[in-house]
């Protein structure tokens, strides 16, 4: 599925207006509902909420762990296409390049994957939380709206 940063049901339209946190307030800027610098693990998390069991998303910090201390390598799994992340203990996940939602249209579908992390941007701005991209041999975190809707891979909590 596809979720906007906060949400735990997935819609048809992603678009500012159709997101539980903004308000459009006339003559004056919009409102982005500040939710909290960190979600992972809260009744805003859909991993959280959907999964239990100590599921998460995952925080920054281990978004960068995943980053920079895995393998990724290019493949299928059910003929969908993605990349196989393989950590120093041999074990693996698969994150399909699912593309995003935006509006009511589907982007980029099969390459490359976006992934909600559980952190808000910490430069101030209510309207970006972080995710990490991923493609083959490319990958990176960055921030973005939160009103886009992007998939979520779970971590569990040891």
């Amino acid at each position: 599925g596809y979720y906007a940063w906060g949400e735990t049901e997935t819609k048809s339209d992603y678009s500012m207006q159709n997101y539980t946190f903004y308000t459009a307030l006339p003559g004056e800027m919009a409102k982005w509902e500040f939710i909290g610098d960190e979600i992972s693990g809260t009744s805003y998390d859909i991993a959280h909420v959907k999964w239990g069991g100590g599921a998460k998303m995952p925080t920054l910090a281990e978004v960068e762990e995943l980053l920079n201390n895995c393998c990724f390598t290019a493949g299928s799994y059910n003929g969908v296409r993605g990349n196989y992340v393989t950590g120093s203990n041999g074990n693996s996940i698969f994150l399909p390049f699912a593309g995003f939602r935006r509006d009511g249209y589907l982007y980029v579908e099969n390459s490359p994957g976006f992934y909600w992390s559980g952190t808000c941007s910490t430069k101030g701005n209510a309207s970006m939380a972080a995710y990490f991209e991923c493609q083959n041999d490319f990958r990176i975190w960055l921030y973005d709206l939160r009103h886009y809707g992007y998939s979520v891979r779970p971590v569990k909590e040891k």
